[in-house]
């Protein structure tokens, strides 16, 4: 994903070896990507987890795996023609991604050239207000964890669908 990372970090108030640190990275590594001024989603997104006050692009959290099968289901579509729709290599790639809720940012452009409008996976919260979800577990999606702390699926009002048409 293209950010201004050197900019973001300066302002969190980390050095490299911090931001490398949050991402999970060498400095060498952090530095390489802060020069191209390109970082991997993942790391982006380990980087918020480990340092909150570092900011992610507002729409972030709608490009995710938990997302793309959202879109798969309302729109009737494969993996077979989300690899092709996406330019991934095959569909058992796809399928790997999907095994995991993890950021795919990297891949915003076709999202919305293919899913229009787009399902946005959101939670409501006690004032009404709509989130996306941000807890991107290793484990899977936020229902199938929930699922896993309480023994009982979670309650379907607690979760919402939102469309975000394109040109918005």
């Amino acid at each position: 994903m293209r950010f201004d990372l050197k900019k973001e970090r300066i302002r969190c108030g980390m050095n490299r070896e911090r931001a490398a640190i949050a991402a999970g990275l060498t400095k060498e590594s952090y530095s390489g990507y802060e020069e191209k001024g390109e970082i991997p989603c993942k790391y982006a997104y380990k980087i918020w987890k480990n340092e909150p006050s570092f900011k992610l692009p507002d729409d972030f959290f709608y490009f995710t795996s938990f997302s793309l099968k959202c879109n798969m289901h309302y729109y009737g579509l494969t993996q077979k023609d989300i690899a092709k729709a996406f330019a991934i290599p095959s569909q058992s790639n796809v399928s790997m991604m999907m095994q995991e809720n993890v950021p795919m940012y990297e891949y915003k452009e076709d999202f919305l050239r293919l899913f229009d409008p787009l399902v946005v996976p959101c939670r409501t919260e006690a004032d009404g207000r709509l989130v996306p979800i941000t807890e991107l577990s290793p484990k899977g999606n936020f229902m199938a964890r929930k699922k896993r702390q309480t023994g009982t699926k979670p309650a379907r009002e607690n979760t919402t669908i939102k469309y975000i048409h394109e040109e918005e």
